[in-house]
């Protein structure tokens, strides 16, 4: 973790130390997240759907025209139920807030740092493109017996970004976002570390977002 938290550190440092005479914007974007990996999308799907609510919060500095540096943070949280059941085939349990006793939690945090760069087509719309690197937090709990209790691996990724944003008001803006995460984490499969398996945690995000320009 330190590996990954540090350089971002030292970038987010040197990007607050040099400015002086260009702006900053704050944004929150919330929207919905469909993991990449097949695996996970079969244990959200038994909750009623493959992904879950997408929320994100970025600092960004225009360093250059219309070229933004971007510090982000993340965060994406679902549960579902383990694929293997110890004790019942009953597809009834799949229905259930914890079917059968096999609950899997599985939550995301992230913190990124890239650039963003806007290209105004008209007075008040623009279409961005941006990207970076990623730290990505993983924490898994499972209740099933084949897999460890509780799995926590942090990851190194990276992400890309693209959208409209709308210049509404004195410097708020709104934005129809389109986003992509990549990293691989790698685990074990059992307690007795016998079995490695790396599991893609990327996916994809889309949804509305909210800025102020300052």
């Amino acid at each position: 973790m330190k590996k990954i938290l540090l350089p971002l550190l030292c970038l987010s440092y040197m990007v607050v130390g040099y400015a002086d005479d260009h702006g900053w914007m704050v944004a929150l974007k919330q929207g919905y997240f469909i993991p990449q990996a097949k695996v996970l999308r079969d244990i959200f799907s038994c909750r009623g759907s493959k992904g879950g609510y997408f929320v994100e919060g970025a600092l960004r500095y225009n360093i250059w025209d219309c070229l933004y540096l971007e510090l982000n943070g993340s965060y994406f949280g679902r549960k579902g139920r383990a694929l293997i059941i110890p004790t019942s085939s009953d597809s009834s349990c799949c229905n259930k807030a914890c079917g059968c006793g096999e609950c899997v939690s599985f939550k995301m945090p992230t913190i990124g740092f890239g650039v963003k760069y806007y290209y105004w087509f008209r007075d008040y719309v623009s279409v961005f493109l941006g990207g970076g690197i990623k730290g990505f937090f993983v924490r898994i709990k499972n209740d099933s017996p084949y897999v460890p209790h509780c799995n926590n691996k942090n990851a190194a990724g990276g992400f890309v970004h693209t959208g409209l944003l709308f210049d509404v008001y004195k410097g708020f803006s709104l934005e129809l976002f389109a986003d992509y995460l990549g990293a691989r984490v790698k685990g074990q499969c059992t307690d007795s570390g016998s079995i490695a398996y790396k599991l893609n945690v990327g996916g994809f995000a889309g949804g509305l977002g909210i800025g102020y320009a300052f």
